[in-house]
């Protein structure tokens, strides 16, 4: 508690009034030098925004620890609705770890959100690039067999020999076989939850996709007399050309598909903030705390992002920190801290952002 003997009360209420309720809340400065926020008091109901501004270092952030119940030292109370769903998005940029449709959504189960909701926000907020790591998006025949032939020589060198021994109708009938072995056993190649998307009308779209790159083998014509009429020879060798294009696939599809971690090395500062955004639009909290949320974003991504939260969140109470003073408009109130002072103040959209101090020390 450092220095001083009072403490902060974080208490959760049934039924309160309000979805926020802060009350003569006091930080201390942890030097024990004086205090970085004096008697604030705030009241939000459902669906209300309110946005805090102040210089860096000025204890901004600390208000949403206190809020959060990580900051001790200091006096007042605050006050939340026991059950309110409270997501929380950090200025840090950390993606965990699992499959991006985990990383998304938890800690919902697997399944509550589809993968076409997703996808559908992943392409609002220009992260087309990561809708590949949906599992029905994986699933998808063209995208399964797209690269499938990169593994056209290797069906070439174990079975070239065999297939040039055979007459051309007789490859055409090799050939048939393939595509109905692929339709009966192309879910056993892939990740079960890829696998489950893999239905009849996606299995008979896969084998047409896969074998039309057997149109590309280079078959040199033997002529000596076919080693393959017997019909147990042909499926034979149908399962052993499917196989490697099945297994190729499957191995194209995991090399392309990242975990959590992956994408965190691959992805801009800006664009992990919008997986953060885009969980908020997915699992659509009751109370929405953010701290920077939008810092490494441009300002046409920033602007196009607090558009998509107030428009697809309008029961969400918000608690916003910011250092742009541009997206001020999208809140209902806005607080800016000054010498230990957040004075409370409606907003008007239609004003232009303040002209406000945001200097301070680092």
């Amino acid at each position: 508690m450092g220095k001083h003997d009072t403490v902060i009360a974080v208490r959760k209420l049934e039924n309160p009034e309000h979805t926020l309720k802060i009350s003569d809340l006091t930080l201390n400065n942890p030097s024990g030098r004086g205090q970085l926020v004096r008697s604030f008091n705030l009241a939000l109901k459902q669906g209300e925004r309110f946005v805090l501004t102040g210089p860096s270092g000025s204890g901004k952030s600390t208000v949403i620890r206190a809020m959060r119940g990580l900051w001790h030292d200091g006096d007042g109370s605050v006050e939340l609705d026991q059950d309110t769903d409270i997501l929380c998005l950090s200025q840090e940029t950390h993606v965990p770890r699992g499959d991006l449709r985990r990383v998304l959504t938890q800690p919902l189960e697997p399944g509550t959100i589809s993968d076409d909701e997703i996808a559908s926000v992943l392409k609002e907020l220009d992260l087309r690039k990561l809708i590949f790591q949906l599992p029905k998006i994986q699933a998808d025949p063209r995208v399964l067999g797209k690269t499938a032939g990169r593994y056209i020589p290797l069906v070439e060198r174990e079975c070239g020999k065999k297939l040039a021994r055979l007459s051309e109708e007789e490859r055409q009938e090799v050939y048939g076989m393939v595509k109905t072995y692929i339709q009966d056993h192309a879910e056993n190649f892939y990740p079960v939850e890829v696998a489950k998307f893999i239905k009849d009308d996606v299995k008979t779209q896969l084998a047409d996709t896969l074998c039309e790159h057997l149109d590309n083998l280079n078959i040199q014509g033997v002529k000596k007399p076919s080693l393959f009429s017997f019909s147990n020879c042909k499926e034979n060798l149908a399962r052993d050309i499917s196989r490697i294009l099945l297994q190729g696939s499957a191995l194209e599809l995991k090399y392309r598909t990242k975990n959590g971690s992956q994408l965190g090395h691959e992805l801009s500062g800006g664009e992990m903030q919008k997986l953060n955004i885009a969980r908020a639009l997915l699992l659509k909290p009751k109370f929405l705390i953010m701290d920077e949320p939008t810092s490494k974003m441009d300002p046409a991504s920033t602007e196009k992002v607090y558009e998509l939260l107030t428009e697809r969140l309008p029961e969400t109470t918000f608690f916003g920190v910011v250092h742009d003073l541009d997206v001020i408009k999208y809140y209902h109130f806005h607080g800016h801290l000054k010498d230990q002072v957040i004075d409370v103040k409606p907003v008007n959209s239609n004003d232009p952002a303040p002209d406000l101090d945001l200097d301070g020390p680092a």
